[in-house]
């Protein structure tokens, strides 16, 4: 049976565009506001919550990528992407007639399948194989103060800019607000737990 795009999906997780050849480099501006937001996100007391201080404040939403929204890579594209003088992530469902479709992600010369289950941990299934497509470029972090919340947030920058702060601030106090991406569902959900079980514990979570 012939191969085809399943208009549906498309629709639900939005359609892919057409990567460019260029170098995946942030504009200056772009870059500097991103940075600035991470190292206002960092500059936070430990003792408060990231979430409530800057994360969930509306001037700061086209900032983060959630896993709730199912545009994922839209943002990605529109913080790292052509539109800031990077390339683009392409997507697209593909799949047999009367099979649940695959999904494909292509970036400068290279294309990964996402492992989706068509369920609704989907959209952090893509937020995780996007980091592995593009973290050279501009790694994605979990935002662990988002733990709680029904939509996760994320924040991705590029590497040079991630081991910036870690210089700035220390490698623990970054790790505190963002934690690294694993590479697999299984691995990001045991590692997500195990952050909320600390998260818990900290002073502005604690009843």
């Amino acid at each position: 049976m012939e191969r085809r795009l399943v208009p549906a999906l498309l629709s639900l997780f939005g359609s892919g565009t057409a990567a460019s050849d260029a170098p995946a480099q942030a504009s200056q501006p772009q870059r500097s506001r991103l940075f600035k937001s991470a190292r206002a996100i960092l500059a936070i007391p430990p003792e408060r919550d990231a979430w409530d201080d800057f994360i969930a404040q509306d001037e700061h939403l086209a900032e983060f990528i959630r896993d709730g929204d199912g545009d994922g890579i839209a943002r990605w594209n529109a913080q790292h992407g052509a539109a800031a003088g990077g390339s683009d992530v392409d997507w697209e469902f593909i799949g047999e007639d009367g099979e649940k479709p695959d999904c494909f992600l292509s970036y400068r010369e290279r294309t990964l399948q996402a492992p989706i289950e068509h369920d609704r941990t989907d959209n952090t299934v893509m937020i995780l194989t996007l980091n592995r497509l593009v973290r050279a470029d501009a790694e994605i972090r979990f935002c662990i103060d988002s733990w709680r919340n029904g939509t996760l947030a994320f924040f991705a920058l590029p590497p040079a800019e991630w081991r910036m702060l870690e210089g700035q601030y220390g490698y623990k106090a970054v790790a505190y607000r963002f934690m690294q991406l694993p590479d697999r569902a299984e691995a990001f959900w045991r590692e997500f737990g195990l952050e909320a079980e600390k998260a818990k514990r900290r002073p502005y979570n604690k009843s």
